[in-house]
């Protein structure tokens, strides 16, 4: 039978249509790339997401790693979960770090093993919050103020009471450590250590900006910056 030549165009659009709608499901071209998006949160606000790693193992596991610009509150976790994984693994992982703070540790997660379980390892969105607009008391006159990002987050006030110095940390569960501080010249620099740094080779220098660098026999593994 012949077919006239419009009608065998057309098939041969609908054919090549239908052909790459296959190659696409074929090759998994639907999958979420990895980049920046976004996803509806906690009373439909989006949230802006960067998922920076997404490794694939057949279909035993998925793991992936993302960056937020900020906190967000268990239910906001949730709902951005859910917009990353995919159906057709054993287990998902996703590990997320918050934008300008220490790598190295997740500041929460959300596996599916297989089901869902979400756990904020670091300090919570209104933990965050009291201990940035908390002040830290001391008796006596103040040095330095730091913010550490490092897990557990914690606020660092070096302060000086009848000549002798003093550290104090207060973390974001509310609870307080506070020590001594001994002072000392090393390499040209001015260091500053308490008892469990002294212990361990760890010691602090006070940057020439302001900030407070952490020091151990590895070199400047942290800083943490200046609390205004």
């Amino acid at each position: 039978m012949n077919i006239p030549k419009p009608a065998q165009v057309g098939l041969a659009l609908v054919a090549l249509f239908v052909g790459i709608g296959l190659f696409g499901y074929l090759t998994g071209d639907a999958e979420p790339d990895a980049g920046e998006s976004s996803a509806s949160g906690q009373g439909g606000e989006f949230v802006d997401y960067d998922i920076i790693k997404d490794t694939k193992q057949g279909s035993l596991k998925r793991t992936v790693e993302v960056m937020l610009p900020t906190r967000m509150g268990s239910q906001q976790l949730k709902s951005l979960a859910d917009k990353i994984h995919e159906p057709g693994f054993d287990k998902t992982f996703i590990g997320y770090n918050i934008q300008g703070e220490s790598p190295g540790h997740y500041w929460a997660t959300t596996h599916y093993t297989p089901d869902l379980k979400v756990n904020i390892l670091g300090s919570t969105l209104d933990e965050h919050v009291s201990l940035d607009q908390d002040n830290v008391e001391v008796d006596g006159e103040i040095l330095g103020k730091w913010h550490s990002n490092r897990m557990p987050e914690h606020s660092i006030v070096f302060y000086s009471q009848d000549g002798n110095l003093f550290v104090k940390r207060k973390f974001s569960d509310g609870s307080v450590l506070e020590g001594e501080l001994t002072q000392e010249e090393q390499d040209g620099k001015t260091i500053y250590y308490d008892e469990s740094g002294k212990q361990h080779g760890e010691y602090y220098v006070i940057a020439s900006d302001g900030d407070l660098q952490f020091w151990s026999e590895n070199g400047n593994y942290y800083t943490a910056p200046q609390d205004d």
